[in-house]
C-alpha cells in the first residue's frame, strides 16, 4: 500500500532517475566523502527474509493533525520553526555534495537544534574521512539553493560505527561554517530553522514525513508521509522511489504547518544501510547513543575519521 508520495507533481511512483531503468538493481548511494572526493559505490537490489508488518494505514500528515508521538518527548528540545516561502521543499533537509552544486548530490541532511546552530544529521555511511569539504545545500530544489549553501568542517560518530561499522549507529552530526558559502549571513540554523532530535526511536504506528534527494543534481525533494513499523528491530517504512541519494534523509514527526521543522525520529540508514529494496527503507534505532554524539558537534572538538563503509550485505 503505498504512502501518499510527492516530488512537485510526482504523486506515485516516480520515473527513472538519472535516465537509469527503474528496474536497475541498485539501492543507494554509498557516498565515500572526504576532502571533496567521492567515489559512488551501490549496493546490489534483491535481499530478502525481512522480518515485520506493515502498518495497513499510510495516512497523509498535516499539520492540524499530526504531533510528535508521546514516545519522542523525552530527550529532545522543541524544534526552531520560521515561515517557508516553498511549499514544495522542507526548508531544514538538503542535499549533501562531494564537490560544490555543480556536481551530483549523493546523499540528504537535516539541520539539528544546537547552540551555535552549525549542526546537521546525516547517516554515517555517508561519510569516510573526516567529512571536511562536502556541501550542504538546504531546501534544495531544482537546481536552486534558496537558502544559501554551508561548507562541512568536520564529521562525529558513535564509536561503534567508527570500529565496526554498527548499523545500530549509522548516523553521523557534521559541523558546518558558521557563514554560508555564498556569504548568507548567520548560521544555517538561523537562516531556515532546525529540528529537534528524538533520543529513542519512534513508536510503531508513528506518522512521519521523510524527505530525501536521490543521486543526480537539478531535481525537487522527494517527500512521504507514511507510517513507521519495525524489522529486526529497525525503525521502518514503506514508500516507493527511496534510491540512491536517499541515506540520511530525516524522518521528521511532528511537522510544522510551513513545512520548515519537526523532531527528527529516524533517519534513512541502519539495516542494509538503508535496504535493499527502494519500497522499504530503514533506520538505526535512536538512543541515548544519539544525544551522546551530538554533544560531542556541539562541543566542537576534534572531529573523527570515519571509515569506508563496506558492503551492505544485499
Amino acid at each position: 500500500m503505498p504512502a501518499n508520495v510527492t516530488a512537485h507533481s510526482v504523486t506515485t511512483r516516480p520515473p527513472p532517475f538519472d535516465g537509469y531503468a527503474r528496474s536497475m538493481p541498485y539501492r543507494r548511494v554509498r557516498a565515500l566523502l572526504s576532502g571533496g572526493v567521492v567515489v559512488a559505490v551501490m549496493g546490489l537490489a534483491g535481499c530478502s527474509g525481512h522480518t515485520g508488518s506493515v502498518t495497513t494505514s499510510a495516512a497523509k500528515i498535516s499539520a492540524e493533525q499530526t504531533s510528535a508521538p508521546a514516545s519522542a518527548s523525552a530527550g529532545r528540545v522543541e524544534p526552531t520553526v520560521r515561515p517557508a516561502p516553498d511549499p514544495h521543499t522542507i526548508a531544514t533537509v538538503g542535499a549533501l555534495f562531494p564537490a560544490g552544486v555543480t556536481s551530483a548530490h549523493t546523499c540528504t541532511a537535516a539541520v539539528v537544534t544546537s547552540p551555535a546552530g552549525n549542526v546537521i544529521l546525516t547517516a554515517a555511511h555517508c561519510v569516510s574521512g573526516s567529512g571536511a569539504g562536502l556541501l550542504f545545500v538546504p531546501g534544495y530544489d531544482n537546481g536552486r539553493a534558496p537558502y544559501g549553501s554551508w561548507t562541512v568542517t568536520r564529521a562525529y560518530s558513535a564509536g561503534g560505527w567508527k570500529s565496526g561499522q554498527n548499523p545500530k549507529l549509522d548516523y553521523a552530526f557534521l559541523v558546518v561554517r558558521p557563514v554560508g558559502t555564498n556569504r548568507t549571513p548567520g548560521s544555517v540554523q538561523s537562516v531556515v530553522g532546525a529540528n529537534a532530535l528524538a533520543a529513542r526511536p519512534p513508536a510503531v504506528g508513528a506518522q512521519v514525513t521523510v524527505a530525501g534527494y536521490r543521486f543526480g543534481r537539478d531535481d525537487p525533494p522527494l517527500i512521504c508521509n507514511t507510517t513507521v513499523y519495525t524489522t529486526q528491530g529497525y525503525p521502518s517504512f514503506h514508500c516507493p522511489g527511496y534510491v540512491a541519494g536517499t541515506s540520511g534523509a530525516p524522518w521528521i514527526a511532528g511537522l510544522d504547518a510551513s513545512r520548515r521543522a519537526g523532531t527528527i525520529m529516524a533517519v534513512i540508514g541502519g539495516l542494509h544501510q538503508g535496504g535493499c529494496s527502494p519500497d522499504t527503507s530503514y533506520s538505526a534505532p535512536f538512543t541515548s547513543a544519539v544525544s551522546q554524539v551530538l554533544a560531542r558537534a556541539v562541543a566542537a572538538g576534534r572531529g573523527d575519521d570515519f571509515p569506508v563503509p563496506g558492503p551492505d550485505g544485499c
